[in-house]
Parts: structure tokens; sequence; C-alpha cells
């Protein structure tokens, strides 16, 4: 028995032929030729599988190299093979190259006809677009059917496993509120900050989120113990920063966040929040950054103010130095007014003119003129209230100083209505005149008498103060006597000085007038004196 083995992968009708020769014992022979007819038989298609593919997280690009793929069919006569690739539906879809494969799709995939060369350089040029944010591990499932030249139909499976590698996203800052265009504080006041941001990662898988929280005019400081939060820098600065995770930070901006705002500082200034997911799921840190507008409304400062006590005299006006300044630091602001209260009695004085009695406005810089009633001596209250004006919104804001202006009391020039210019006294008699002066400080505080110089004589109801000068009270001026020097027979002067004598200080203010006396001479009765005279009896 002859066996006949065909070369390999020979195939078709006729392909091959045996001779044999056929001889008798008379050496007659005969040839005769087999023709083989080869059945084809279908071989496996060889699939050198790529080793690893090039995919990354949210990134749609090829997932092979040129030459990654190859495929080899013995049988390959220019028929297509088919080929379905797929790929897990939560990793992502494929893509298919521009290519001249007839492309079916598929669920999670596709299915490809296409010559043997070919279906290389497609599979190559697949692309991935993966689903958003996913990295881990990934399948490609890959089924190659190969039917050409005859029986039996072989299908090759395979698989190539890789890796999507991951990539960290920016966190997600998001403002909740719509129309949220800010907030408003008042100047000088905290501003509870209530920041509709909401912080999301979607890379975070329990990892925290460093927050950082800046401010050009204000300064910042967490209020109350926030749950999860890591406190990092910054307590009444102007920069805070601190580590919490997302769902905490949101809380934090949502209610926690207190911001100061400069001394003075009014007008629109920027907080800038900055969220770093400190690389969550990669090796570059990523952030987001969005900012809101405070407001903060100008307030009128109190303004400063000093007034001095003061002291001067009776019947002149007094000056408190009054020294008024806006608050430090308060530039936009003025003085408008002061608003001058006297306690009990006097006027305000401007310009030398009484402007009012009690109560009245003044310049906001100027001195406080004080002027009491005529001839009054005494202590007045005085309250002063300085007012400035913010003039960006009309606020005012004001301030109360007090102080005293002393009168002191001083002695007023008495008037005298009348008094004699000359007397005639006949000698050795007395003689009764009058003085008509009176008190032009009628508050009390003043004694009127009068002093007479140049007396030779007795005054009858004064005291003398020696060397012929006495003083005479006011309450004697309507009859005060005059009784000569004993058989004086001339003329003389007699000063009468009326004087106003304080009685607190003894200060004394005088009038004077002078009297002229003439004494008229009386003959006198004649004396006869006679001595003892003896006469003897008879």
């Amino acid at each position: 028995m002859v066996q006949y083995l065909p070369p390999d992968n020979l195939y078709g009708t006729a392909q091959d032929a045996m001779s044999y020769l056929v001889q008798d014992h008379r050496l007659s022979s005969a040839v005769s030729v087999v023709t083989f007819d080869i059945l084809p038989i279908n071989d496996v298609v060889t699939i050198i599988w790529p080793s690893a593919a090039d995919a990354t997280e949210d990134s749609t690009k090829r997932l092979f190299q040129d030459s990654d793929w190859s495929f080899f069919d013995f049988d390959d006569e220019g028929n297509d093979l088919e080929a379905t690739v797929t790929i897990p539906s939560n990793v992502g879809t494929l893509q298919a190259p521009v290519s001249s494969c007839a492309v079916t799709a598929i669920t999670n995939g596709m299915t490809v006809n296409c010559p043997t060369p070919d279906l290389g350089t497609f599979f190559d040029q697949m692309i991935l677009v993966p689903v958003p944010d996913y990295y881990g591990a990934a399948v490609l499932n890959t089924s190659v059917v190969d039917s050409h030249t005859g029986p039996p139909v072989h299908t090759v499976n395979g698989t190539v496993l890789f890796i999507v590698e991951a990539v960290n996203d920016a966190p997600d800052l998001t403002n909740v509120a719509a129309g949220h265009s800010g907030l408003n504080g008042v100047e000088d006041t905290i501003l509870s900050v209530t920041a509709p941001f909401v912080v999301f990662d979607r890379d975070a898988e329990g990892q925290n989120m460093l927050v950082t929280v800046e401010c050009g005019d204000c300064k910042l400081a967490l209020s109350g113990s926030p749950v999860g939060v890591t406190m990092l820098t910054g307590t009444n600065t102007k920069t805070l920063s601190f580590q919490a995770s997302p769902a905490d930070a949101t809380t934090v901006l949502a209610s926690n966040i207190q911001a100061t705002p400069d001394h003075q500082f009014n007008g629109n200034t920027t907080l800038t929040i900055t969220v770093n997911d400190q690389a969550n799921t990669g090796t570059v840190a990523q952030e987001s950054v969005m900012s809101t507008l405070l407001f903060f409304d100008a307030v009128a400062d109190v303004p400063i103010l000093s007034v001095q006590d003061a002291t001067g005299n009776e019947d002149t006006d007094i000056t408190a130095l009054s020294t008024a300044s806006t608050a430090l630091g308060a530039s936009s602001e003025s003085l408008v007014k002061q608003v001058v209260t006297l306690g009990q009695t006097g006027s305000i004085v401007v310009g030398g003119t009484v402007v009012g009695p009690l109560q009245f406005s003044v310049g906001p810089m100027e001195d406080i003129v004080v002027r009491g009633p005529l001839h009054w001596a005494g202590d007045i209250a005085i309250s002063v209230e300085l007012f400035t004006s913010e003039p960006r919104n009309g606020d005012e804001a004001s301030v109360v100083d007090n102080c005293t202006v002393t009168i002191l009391p001083v002695a007023t020039t008495p008037t005298i209505n009348l008094i004699p210019t000359t007397v005639n006294v006949n000698e050795d008699q007395g003689k009764t005149f009058a003085i008509d002066a009176v008190l032009e400080d009628v508050d009390g505080s003043e004694i009127l008498y009068a002093i007479l110089s140049g007396v030779e004589g007795v005054i009858t109801g004064a005291t003398s103060l020696g060397g012929g000068v006495w003083r005479v009270e006011s309450a004697n001026f309507a009859s005060i006597e005059l009784i000569p020097v004993l058989d004086s027979g001339r003329e003389f002067n007699v000063t009468v000085t009326i004087a106003a004598e304080e009685t607190e200080t003894n200060e004394k203010a005088t009038v004077a007038q002078d009297i002229s006396f003439s004494i008229f001479a009386i003959a006198d009765p004649a004396l006869l004196t006679t001595g003892n005279i003896t006469i003897d009896e008879g």
C-alpha cells in the first residue's frame, strides 16, 4: 500500500501526480499516472497579540502602535477575516479608524470584515473613547473567525489586558446661588461670610482638600469648631487655609468664615477661594479658583473731641479751647458742626456777636466762646457735641465732651448820681449832707461804701480810719453829718471815694469826687472871769 502525503498547505484539483510502472516477467511494462485532487483544510489563523495598550483617563486616543497586531492565514486568498472586538461599557467605547474595512457596530464594540493584511492595521489604529473619570483595569475582547478554503471554521478568541492610567482631575468649585453677586457688610463690623460654593472632587476617594481663602481688604478667621477641619494657617489674617473633605469644606464656606474689614475700609473687595486636591489620584495637584465680592457700607466714625475748661473775668468773653478732628484714618469723612449747650446761663458768641442763649451750632473747628450775664460770676457747665458726616451715604456720628467755664468776679465801678460839690458849715456846728451812689453789679456779690479823706472834724455814724479818713457805709449815705474842728473857720476839701468791693475777692472798683467844705466863723460870747475879792468889815 502506497501512502501519499501532500506538501504543506497545498490543495486544489490536480495539484500533484504520481507515475507508476508495471512490468511482467517478459519485461513488458506499462506506465500509468495518478493525479491527486487535494481537498483544502482550513488552517487556524495565527495572531500576534499586543502585550499592552496605551490608555489614559478622559483621553480619547489610539490604543496601540503600528504593528502591535499581526494576523497571518496560510489559506489567505484575499478573502476577508471576520473579527469582533468589544470592551466593557464601564470602560468606554471603541471608535473605528478610517479604513476600507466593513464595520458593523454591536453592543460594546464592533464587527470588522477585512482582508488579513488590513485587519492588523485596523486593530493598530482603533481608538478608545473612555468613560469620563474611569481609570483602572480594562480588557479588550477579540474573536476572529476564519472560514476560508473549507472546513473546519476556526474561531480564535483572545484578550488584551491593559490599564487606563488615572489622571488627576481638578476639583469642582461651584456657585450654586443663582444671581449671587456678592455679600454686604458694614465698615468696621465683622461679616459672617455665607459663600454659596459647593466643593466636589470626583477623585477625592476620601482624601482632604486644601482650601485657601484670601481677602485683600479684610482679615479672616474661622468661627466655632467646624467638624472635620484641620486648620493650617491664618487667624485674623488676610489669608487662611485649612484641610477638609469636600463636604466639610462646603459647610465651612457656607457658615464658618468671618471677614473683618480693615479699619476704616469701606467699598468693594474680593474674597478669593482656592481649592487644591493635593494630587489625590495623580502626581500633579489640581486646583479650582472662584471669587465673590464683599461690599462694606461706609459708616461715619466717631470723631475726636477735646474741650478744655476755661477761666476768665466777669463781663469778658471767655474761650474754651476745642480740639476736633475726624477719627484716625477716616480720610473721607468731614466734621460738620458742633452743638454747644450751656448748663444754666450765659450766651454763645461767634465773631463778637451773641448767636445763641443756651444752645447753638457753631463751626466744627471753632473754639467755644462764652459770655456770661452782665456783672455775673460763677461756673457755667458746657456740653459740646461734635458731628462728623460720611459723604458716601450721609451717615453721621457724634461724640460729646464736657467742660466748665469759670467766671471770676470782678468789681464793677459804681455810679455816682449826686454828690454835693460845696457844703457850707457854721463854725462849731454840725452839718448834714447826702451822697447818692449805687452799685452797677446787683447780683449781691459786691458791697458799696464811701471813703472820705481830708476831713477836718468828725463824721458821725462813720468809722474813723485815722488821719482825717472816714468810712461811711452805704446805709448812711442819705444822712452824713460833719462836725468840724472846734473854732475852725477855714475851708478844706474832702475827697469822697465811692467803692464797690467784691466780697469774695475783696477786689475794689472806685470813683471819686471832691467836696469843698467852707466853715463860717461865728463870734463866740465874751467871757468875764473874776477872782475872789476879800473886803474887811467896816
